[in-house]
C-alpha cells in the first residue's frame, strides 16, 4: 500500500514515515505542498496523511485541488490539525477529507484510523493483519473489538521492561 505523508514538522514526518514503513507501507514524505502536489500529480496513493495547518496553500485549498481530478481524486485522506476553532474544524471536515485527527499525533489513534479507513474499502488489503500492525509498530492494542475472532491477538506491553533508570 502506498502512503503519502505531508507534514511540515520534520520530527513528526520522520516518525510517521518510519512507523508506516516498519508495518509494511511504501511510504513517501513531503515537507511542503509543492512537493506533495508533484507527487500527487504523478503517482497514485492508497492513503494520504495531510497536515492541514501548513502554510500556503492551506489544507482546505489543497483538498479542493486534490479532489478536482488526477490519479488521487478518490484517494483516502486523513487530515491532521492542531486547530481548536470549531468553525475552522468544520470547514476542514467539509473539504473532502475522509477523516480528521488531532495533533500532536497519538500514534495508536493514528494507526487505528489508518486501519479503519483502509479496511473499510472494497478491494483494499492492508499490508499485514490489523493485530500484527500494532505489534510491528511497537504500539499497544487499544481496542480488541477492532479484531475479528479468527485473528491471533497480539498484546503489546506498554513501557520499558528490565531497564534501569540512572541519574
Amino acid at each position: 500500500m502506498r502512503l503519502l505523508i505531508v507534514e511540515k514538522d520534520p520530527v513528526m514526518r520522520l516518525t510517521v514515515t518510519t512507523l508506516a514503513r516498519d508495518i509494511g507501507f511504501t511510504a513517501h514524505a513531503a515537507d511542503g505542498r509543492s512537493l506533495a502536489a508533484d507527487l500527487l500529480r504523478n503517482a497514485a496513493f492508497d492513503l494520504v496523511l495531510m497536515d492541514m495547518d501548513q502554510p500556503w496553500p492551506d489544507g482546505v485549498s489543497a483538498m479542493h485541488t486534490l479532489r478536482s481530478g488526477g490519479p488521487n481524486k478518490r484517494t483516502l485522506v486523513i487530515g491532521a490539525t492542531s486547530c481548536a476553532d470549531p468553525e475552522r474544524l468544520e470547514v476542514m471536515r467539509n473539504s473532502g477529507l475522509d477523516s480528521l485527527v488531532a495533533k500532536p499525533y497519538d500514534l495508536n489513534e493514528l494507526l487505528e484510523e489508518m486501519v479503519r479507513l483502509l479496511d473499510d474499502g472494497p478491494g483494499r488489503k492492508l499490508p499485514g493483519s490489523k493485530k500484527r500492525l500494532w505489534a510491528d509498530a511497537g504500539l499497544a492494542v487499544q481496542d480488541e473489538a477492532l479484531f475479528s475472532s479468527s485473528e491471533e491477538l497480539v498484546i503489546v506491553l506498554e513501557g520499558e521492561s528490565g531497564g534501569e533508570s540512572g541519574a
